[in-house]
């Protein structure tokens, strides 16, 4: 009989970690859990570290894990989105845990790997916001990585080509992989887009408190004209992100390559307005990104957002994604794998997504759209 894999998951008690480990372990795979706050303890993982990456000695540490818990994958999801809400607020610091804390990552399996290959499987989370605010439709994979302004988008950026660049450290047998999701959506996700779309006022702000303790929402602000309304927005449903990692531990790619997949929900793309109507959101339009850019920086001190005046670039861009060779790779398996359409995805955000034992259902009775590259 087959020896179980064990699973080392980076990041393991947040959003993406709570929805992905029982996937894992209920396709036979053992999950040994890495995170700064303590994981839940129904995840009924075989060994749970309380590691800072952002500490040098974190890489050793790793190191070990790997040896003593005989990982054969690394899924690397650690990475601070919100300083706010996460507690690190210091630049510095945020990076060190970021781009410093993925460099351990990889150093650990680098020297896990250097007499011989424990380590058979690397996925690594990027984002969209690697790509930068600024991309034509639909763009493809190929497309440079041009995040910068945000500090996560920078932070993103960076890890995703340190990956790239040492994958190759990782030895002939190990296969990588790095997913390029779009916007996070469901019905527990919080992030700066998702926020905003359902106009929800800051959990950590004082003025945000009080705005939610009151039932009010922020408007979504949108630049004047038809480009402004028309902006399109495309997310990806944790739990399909979930059932993609899984599906690929399950199913890994060429010894020693890199696969770059880009990942987004099914369908159409969703204009401001679309997302809007959806969300029951008004949106705010003002004539000047000057005017949007003061908004968002009095919301923020105020402490009524937690939207950061420098993600003004990615409040006013576009940025639709190509799936077209995450489609390839899932075959007929993409979906039941990429459940979700662009709309389920922000009603699931918004609580209006049943789950059921066939995927994802809507209860207004929504029709399904077509996969779109």
């Amino acid at each position: 009989m087959k020896r179980p894999d064990t699973v080392l998951v980076t990041g393991v008690a947040g959003d993406l970690g709570v929805q992905l480990v029982p996937l894992l372990r209920a396709s036979g795979h053992l999950v040994v859990g890495v995170d700064l706050k303590p994981a839940p303890a129904e995840m009924e993982l075989i060994g749970f570290h309380q590691l800072d990456l952002g500490r040098e000695p974190s890489c050793d540490e790793l190191i070990e894990i790997i040896h003593d818990m005989g990982v054969r994958s690394v899924i690397h999801l650690a990475f601070v989105l919100d300083p706010r809400k996460s507690g690190v607020l210091d630049r510095e610091r945020m990076y060190h845990i970021n781009v410093g804390g993925t460099a351990r990552v990889i150093e650990a399996v680098t020297e896990a790997n250097r007499d011989d290959s424990h380590v058979r499987q690397f996925i690594h989370m990027s984002s969209v916001a690697a790509y930068g605010p600024r991309l034509p439709l639909y763009a493809p994979e190929t497309h440079p990585l041009d995040g910068g302004g945000l500090l996560y988008a920078e932070h993103k950026r960076e890890a995703d080509l340190a990956v790239q660049r040492r994958a190759g450290s990782f030895g002939s047998r190990c296969s990588t992989v790095i997913l390029r999701p779009q916007i996070f959506a469901g019905p527990s996700v919080h992030n700066y887009m998702i926020d905003a779309l359902r106009g929800e006022p800051s959990q950590t702000g004082k003025l945000g408190r009080k705005l939610r303790a009151r039932g009010k929402r922020l408007p979504v602000l949108v630049g004047l004209g038809a480009q402004g309304r028309q902006r399109r927005f495309q997310f990806a449903h944790v739990d399909d992100v979930a059932r993609l990692i899984a599906f690929l531990a399950g199913h890994p790619g060429p010894e020693g390559e890199i696969e770059l997949f880009n990942v987004a929900a099914r369908g159409e793309a969703l204009s401001v307005d679309e997302c809007c109507r959806i969300t029951g959101t008004r949106s705010l339009r003002l004539p000047d990104e000057s005017l949007i850019r003061l908004a968002l920086e009095i919301a923020w001190k105020q402490g009524a957002s937690d939207m950061p005046p420098d993600a003004l670039p990615y409040v006013l861009g576009e940025y639709t994604l190509s799936t077209q060779w995450l489609q390839e790779r899932l075959g007929t398996d993409y979906g039941s794998v990429i459940q979700f359409t662009n709309e389920q995805a922000l009603r699931s955000a918004m609580g209006e997504v049943a789950k059921s034992g066939s995927g994802a259902s809507i209860k207004t009775g929504n029709a399904e759209g077509v996969g779109r590259p």
